[in-house]
């Protein structure tokens, strides 16, 4: 798998959102993967929900990944969290 970078905007929404590195990771490598607009990848997995606060009111996660491919590595725009 390419290099995975993140940049700031894409930091800040993850920590804004409850969404850790792991399973932004995760679902770049092994979620499902469509294309978006502006020729950037969108990645989408769907996780248990591990936080104990948040599980009080939901048992998923969805994570989305916007990113786009430069050369051999792929750069992480957005993340989003849609909780079920």
């Amino acid at each position: 798998m390419p290099p995975i970078n993140f940049i700031e905007h894409a930091l800040d929404r993850m920590k804004e959102r409850g969404i850790l590195d792991s399973e932004v990771r995760k679902t770049i490598n092994i979620g499902k993967m469509t294309p978006a607009k502006n020729g950037r990848i969108k990645y989408s997995m769907t996780f248990n929900v591990s936080d104990s606060e948040k599980r009080k009111l939901y048992s998923k996660k969805t994570v989305i990944v916007i990113a786009e491919k430069v050369k051999n590595e792929i750069d992480v725009i957005s993340v989003l969290a849609k909780y079920s």
